[in-house]
């Protein structure tokens, strides 16, 4: 008994995982690969217990579920096959519920979303999220179209980009151009 209580607490530790409820002795984590859809559920517990996990579309109907019972479990769940929209992970156990919503979305839909422009009064800030991992064309333009500056950038070690106004002065619109279509493409709020 001590060592699955051991067990069980080295490997919540090591997955770096969150309580649910600290009271209980739960541990509750769902790490999720949006873009593939794919999501990890973690439980831990100090005690065996019997835990239902349930998977729920947006009317609160019940597409999945399963019950198992010990000291804890990882249990991987594919939604790809599922439309896009709102998802509920339940989780029940004793008189608790733990929920988790996930909202699926296209891949094209998720790579617009996956490059966030922020501006700034002296700079433009520029992040690319993780699971991108193409290189980007960035240019700034004049409302002739032509350009101000052009940056090509791998960002597969460096997520994030700055550039200074004094850089770009005279530019009204960003476009980025991501695997040789425009994937964002606006005008510049300070002119």
């Amino acid at each position: 008994m001590k060592k699955q209580l051991l067990l069980v607490t080295a490997l919540a530790f090591m997955m770096n995982l969150t309580f649910a409820n600290e009271n209980d002795g739960v541990k509750i984590k769902i790490s999720e690969n949006k873009l593939d859809k794919i999501y990890k559920v973690f439980f831990g517990s100090v005690e065996p217990i019997e835990v239902t996990i349930s998977i729920l579309n947006s009317k609160g109907n019940e597409l999945q579920s399963e019950t198992t019972k010990g000291y804890g479990f990882e249990k991987q769940y594919s939604l790809s096959k599922l439309p896009n929209g709102l998802y509920t992970f339940v989780l029940k156990y004793d008189d608790e519920e733990y929920t988790h919503d996930v909202f699926l979305k296209s891949k094209k839909d998720m790579w617009k979303e996956s490059i966030v422009v922020k501006e700034h009064s002296d700079k433009v800030e520029i992040h690319v999220e993780e699971f991108n991992q193409d290189p980007v064309s960035v240019f700034f333009l004049r409302k002739d179209g032509s350009w101000v500056v052009y940056d090509f950038w791998e960002t597969e070690n460096n997520r994030d980009k700055v550039y200074l106004k004094e850089k770009f002065e005279g530019a009204s619109k960003i476009e980025i151009i991501q695997n040789g279509e425009i994937v964002l493409s606006r005008s510049l709020a300070y002119n």
